[in-house]
């Protein structure tokens, strides 16, 4: 696995994507919507990218799977991509 990085046409003008306190914040629970937890997710990778899951699931204080679910689907969406170290992304 490589480290995750926030695709740049992410934070353009017509994001919807509202930034958050990465200091101060929940993760959503089952009875919340998993879109907060994906936008916890795409904070804390702009704030700390190039990240690793493992990083990020220590961060957001979830297992990897979690992480891994979340991820999988914004590869999918096409809001960041994996690939490479941390020095070849620097």
């Amino acid at each position: 696995m490589g480290y995750l990085v926030l695709l740049l046409n992410y934070l353009s003008a017509q994001s919807p994507m509202r930034k958050l306190n990465t200091q101060d914040f929940r993760v959503a629970t089952r009875t919340t919507s998993r879109e907060i937890n994906k936008h916890i997710a795409l904070n804390l990778i702009r704030e700390h990218q190039p990240t690793s899951r493992a990083a990020l699931a220590t961060r957001m204080g979830v297992q990897r799977s979690v992480v891994s679910l979340l991820i999988n689907e914004l590869i999918g969406e096409k809001l960041v991509y994996e690939g490479g170290n941390e020095h070849t992304l620097t």
